[in-house]
């Protein structure tokens, strides 16, 4: 499980190449989703005159990756400040286009969690406007939630932060950043004036709850989306690893990288910060049916690696895999250009097929497409079925 595999067929090889060998591989497919997250889209816009959402959705349409659902892990937004501080409708207004832009699939089909630019001081306006899981604001979001294909399920009442959505035996857990929390954990009261509070943090309640899931549910397929990486695992989140891909010093600096803290919303001063708690979970656990967890957050470039952690790593059962980025701008002050990136992953019996696809080629030896050096097969712990 969890082995790079080489294949034919992207690096340097013409569109109709890969366009021909890749819907061989999924048209025969279970269930297909689109992985991607960490657009920062206006300063995208700004900076290159390149909608990096618009045209990664745009790309799967013209390969024909006909996805089923889409996973999002967030970071729409590009400002310092939060983004209602920032008044930052105009990039609330850009990240709906896109997401409403394929001809071919409904807005409803994105299943996102919010990243840590995405969160307000003590609150989440923007992101609840227009990003809206639940699709209470329409108006603004274009999200008509009768059009979701598969349903979701809240940690409670109104609780978009933490859901899981349920596509036959596989369960998707989508665990927002809570970085609206009190500091150092998220920007309320925005101790430090401004800044994106990198390190991640998630509450102490949703933990609790997804390891009650996990050990209820071991004859399904699990799945896990944070925006953050887990500690010690994929490229930048080793303590202090964080530095130069996320600038600034505010919120936890040693943790800017990773799923850093288990917040307790009740008495912040009990929270749980930097620790393996994650980790030490599964390996307690051995019969769990947790295969993927993905996240976003720390954009690299391609091949790159940090104190020997790069995008993919193996652990307890559990593939860890760094899904981003679909900017190419939003880097770190000692990273130079990325490229902008997202996956696909195709889904047949117990076999997923996972390989990262390349929108904005920076590197000379990078062509658009596929690459073959970044295909990633995991098995789950049962056969899919649909139904």
């Amino acid at each position: 499980m969890g082995a790079l595999a080489a294949t034919a067929g992207a690096v340097g090889l013409g569109a109709g190449f890969w366009q021909r060998s890749s819907r061989q591989r999924w048209d025969a497919a279970d269930l297909r989703i689109w992985l991607c997250g960490d657009a920062h889209l206006k300063q995208s816009v700004d900076v290159l005159n390149y909608n990096c959402l618009e045209t990664a959705i745009r790309d799967m349409d013209t390969i024909g990756f006909d996805y089923d659902l889409v996973l999002n892990v967030g970071d729409f937004d590009s400002a310092h400040l939060p983004p209602t501080k920032d008044g930052n409708d105009e990039e609330g207004k850009l990240v709906v286009d896109a997401l409403t832009s394929s001809p071919n699939h409904d807005r409803a089909e994105f299943y996102c969690i919010n990243g840590n630019h995405d969160a307000g001081d003590g609150e989440m306006d923007w992101f609840e406007k227009y990003i809206d899981v639940l699709g209470e604001n329409p108006e603004f979001s274009k999200h008509d939630l009768s059009k979701r294909p598969y349903p979701i399920t809240l940690i409670e009442d109104g609780a978009w932060h933490s859901y899981y959505v349920e596509i036959g035996n596989l369960m998707v857990f989508m665990l927002s950043d809570r970085n609206s929390g009190p500091a150092p954990y998220g920007r309320e009261g925005l101790v430090d004036g401004s800044g994106g509070y990198p390190s991640g943090a998630i509450s102490k309640k949703t933990w609790e709850w997804f390891k009650a899931q996990v050990l209820a549910n071991q004859d399904k397929n699990i799945f896990v989306c944070t925006h953050q990486g887990v500690r010690n695992t994929v490229i930048a989140t080793g303590d202090n690893e964080g530095e130069g891909f996320h600038g600034g010093t505010s919120g936890i600096p040693e943790g800017r990288g990773c799923v850093y803290t288990i917040l307790d919303e009740d008495n912040p001063d009990q929270s749980i910060s930097g620790t393996d708690i994650i980790k030490d979970f599964f390996a307690e656990h051995p019969e769990h049916t947790v295969r993927l967890w993905m996240n976003g957050h720390t954009h690299s470039p391609v091949g790159s690696t940090r104190n020997g952690r790069g995008i993919t790593h193996q652990e307890h059962g559990v593939q860890f895999l760094n899904i981003c980025s679909l900017t190419s701008t939003w880097i770190g002050p000692m990273i130079g250009p990325i490229e902008s990136r997202s996956w696909t992953c195709a889904i047949s019996g117990q076999d997923v097929n996972l390989r990262c696809f390349v929108h904005l080629p920076i590197q000379e030896h990078i062509s658009k497409g596929f690459q073959d050096e970044l295909e990633l097969t995991v098995k789950l712990a049962h056969p899919f079925k649909a139904g």
